[in-house]
């Protein structure tokens, strides 16, 4: 009877195989982590050189206000309003600084009429809404004008 030998045989490497460092593949992962962060470092900067330099940063706190020039008063108007009533209104237009020629009030008169005309009293009585109302003349008259109005100072809002 032979007698029968057993042999263990093991798939894990214990040692490198001939003719080949063991330290290469932890300096290649090493090299190619140091290559991400440098590569994700200057991408960064890059983005924020944009951002900063090229862009201008935030856009609205560059943004310089004009620099206010002379007030100009507008004539009261009556305009009327819902259910018999009507609004006395009349407001002064700040100008940009530099402007050479007083704008003429008229149209900030007739955006006046069509935004007031026909609205209800009520709704103009409470506090909120004139604010919001004001606001939105104010917005309109400062897209009509362009550059030379920068603002509107409601003088007499009464309601009768």
């Amino acid at each position: 009877m032979n007698k029968t030998e057993e042999r263990v045989v093991s798939t894990m490497r214990t040692s490198a195989p001939a003719g080949a460092a063991p330290a290469e593949e932890p300096a290649k992962k090493k090299s190619k982590k140091k290559l991400l962060i440098l590569v994700v470092l200057v991408l960064a900067a890059a983005g924020a050189a944009w951002f900063f330099l090229l862009r201008g940063g935030d856009g609205k706190a560059e943004a310089k206000k004009p620099e206010l020039g002379t007030v100009l008063p507008v004539d009261p108007i009556n305009i009327n309003l819902e259910g018999g009533h009507y609004l006395k209104l009349s407001f002064s237009l700040q100008l940009a600084k530099g402007v050479k020629e007083d704008p003429d009030p008229s149209r900030a008169l007739a955006i006046a009429i069509d935004q007031f005309s026909g609205e209800s009293m009520t709704v103009l009585s409470q506090p909120a809404a004139r604010r919001k109302a004001v606001k939105e003349l104010t917005e309109a008259v400062e897209k009509a004008y362009g550059e030379d109005v920068i603002d509107l100072y409601p003088t007499t809002l009464v309601m009768q």
